[in-house]
């Protein structure tokens, strides 16, 4: 900021500088290990929980399904036990992957944890994925081991070194290997720049994509979280435990990172073999649940089932809300059902596990209309909120005068992001048009189908993508001189989806 704006001052009391419209993290700098240190993801979480926490006996994770139970004493135990079995009876090279396909379970965590202080690529997949997704996440990642369980074996293909049965004797045996195997752990050097995870995408920019993450980014996530974390103590104090019900699935960005900062803190993790709404209701009586991310389809479910009258929900002190926007409306009915909950929407996967692990230092705000809305970062301009609605105003006016659009038309927009396409969204909803984006990027012959399957009567584009569309009754609006949006493909080729003003409310 200081060396692209060297001019321009932030308010010291908000972190937002007018002249660039960028808030500004007003906390210090968070130090990290230094990069030079060997140091997987796993041993920075180990290093910060043996420094902090000294009860083994707390439990670490419940699997509802089943009713087992795992106490970081004996977490730890299979860890360093499972580390050394995989060294012993496997010829794994550090940077070799690790493929796992298994509905969540207490040994998960444990599989991820020891993969990781071997220096040995984590990659989870959806276990529900048909053959042929995984078939594509395997050409990707190209693991030479699987973790799997006999329910989803028969979907990996012949791997250098095999598969391993998550639910077979085999694997328990391996979790119970003699205690004296510090010494094999502390030969390994994991590299912070080394990969410690292979993700996939959702397929929503086209078909699956893996997505690599380095131990450095995770250690890096977990000090943010530690720091924020200490903080919350007072003096000596150390803030208390949470018992947090996940209601993400492990092989998500989101289930992985939480289950790191789980152990970072200490806390207890609740997993659930497959989500069942009354189910986690009885667990988080149960189990005195304190928190969950939810979904805003699942905060729906707790406004509007009779159900959660039928169990004591009492423990439950803050649900994360993320994947999509919550309305108003049912942010209101939530807060009047449920007053002692704190019901936040974090902005980042470290805002995330802060709300879960302690909801009562978060507020919620609402903006002014001089408060930025969009900040163009390629020339530093800015368009605020009372500016914004301005834009929707006039462009609605324009429209109306200058084309002759009925309720219903299809309004095509093939333009990268800009300062033009939010206010145009706005403005064709409120006319009632069908609001039709597309990828900029995608081929002559793509943007034809979808032409053909949303059918438009215009078009905005811009001069570098105008070339691809046909000729409209009502023409191409050129942007430099409600919806039907398209699927990615991942089940076929690509489809419209509808959703109309009411689903967007």
């Amino acid at each position: 900021m200081a060396e692209r704006y060297p001019n321009r001052l932030m308010d010291p009391k908000t972190g937002f500088c007018r002249q660039t419209g960028i808030y500004s993290c007003l906390r210090p700098p968070v130090p990290l290990p230094p990069i030079s240190q060997p140091l997987s993801a796993a041993e920075f979480c180990f290093s910060i929980f043996n420094n902090t926490f000294t009860d083994g006996a707390t439990t670490f994770s419940v699997n509802v399904t089943t009713g087992k139970t795992l106490s970081y004493s004996q977490f730890v135990s299979q860890v360093r036990s499972l580390t050394y079995s995989l060294q012993q009876r496997f010829s794994l090279s550090q940077n070799d992957v690790a493929f796992i396909l298994s509905p969540p379970s207490i040994h998960i965590p444990v599989v991820y944890f020891a993969l990781l202080s071997l220096g040995i690529v984590v990659s989870p997949a959806n276990p529900l994925s048909s053959n042929s997704e995984i078939a594509h996440q395997i050409q990707l990642s190209k693991p030479v081991v699987a973790f799997v369980t006999s329910e989803t074996s028969h979907k990996i293909p012949s791997l250098k070194h095999g598969t391993v049965l998550l639910d077979s004797p085999e694997f328990l045996s391996l979790l119970t290997q003699s205690n004296n195997v510090n010494g094999i752990t502390k030969s390994v050097k994991v590299n912070q720049s080394d990969t410690a995870a292979i993700l996939y995408s959702s397929g929503t920019t086209g078909r699956v994509k893996g997505v690599m993450m380095t131990h450095r980014n995770l250690i890096a996530m977990m000090t943010v979280i530690h720091h924020q974390n200490t903080n919350q103590g007072q003096g000596n104090e150390k803030p208390p435990r949470s018992v947090t019900f996940f209601t993400v699935p492990l092989f998500h960005v989101f289930g992985f990172f939480m289950l790191l900062a789980v152990v970072l803190l200490g806390n207890t993790v609740v997993l659930v073999e497959r989500f069942d709404f009354e189910e986690m209701l009885r667990a988080v009586e149960k189990y005195k649940v304190t928190g969950m991310p939810v979904s805003p389809p699942l905060v729906v479910a707790f406004v509007k089932s009779d159900l959660t009258r039928k169990y004591d929900l009492s423990s439950v002190q803050g649900l994360g809300c993320g994947g999509a926007p919550l309305g108003k409306d049912i942010a209101m009915r939530f807060n009047e059902k449920f007053p002692g909950v704190l019901l936040v929407q974090p902005l980042s996967l470290p805002q995330y596990a802060l709300s879960l692990f302690h909801s009562s230092s978060h507020a919620s705000a609402t903006a002014g209309g001089d408060t930025t809305f969009i900040v163009d970062a390629a020339n530093g301009n800015t368009l605020s909120y009372s500016q914004f609605i301005a834009q929707i105003y006039s462009l609605a006016y324009s429209l109306k005068k200058n084309f002759s659009l009925s309720r219903n038309d299809v309004a095509f927009i093939l333009s990268p992001p800009s300062f033009h396409v939010p206010s145009l969204y706005f403005a064709l909803m409120s006319l009632g048009i069908v609001v039709s984006p597309a990828n900029p990027l995608g081929s002559e012959s793509e943007i034809t189908h979808q032409v053909q399957l949303s059918k438009p009567v215009i078009a905005f584009a811009t001069s570098k993508t105008s070339s691809k569309l046909p000729s409209l009754k009502l023409g191409t609006v050129l942007l430099d001189s409600p919806t039907i949006l398209y699927s990615s493909g991942t089940t076929g080729r690509v489809k419209g989806v509808l959703l109309s003003h009411l689903n967007i409310i």
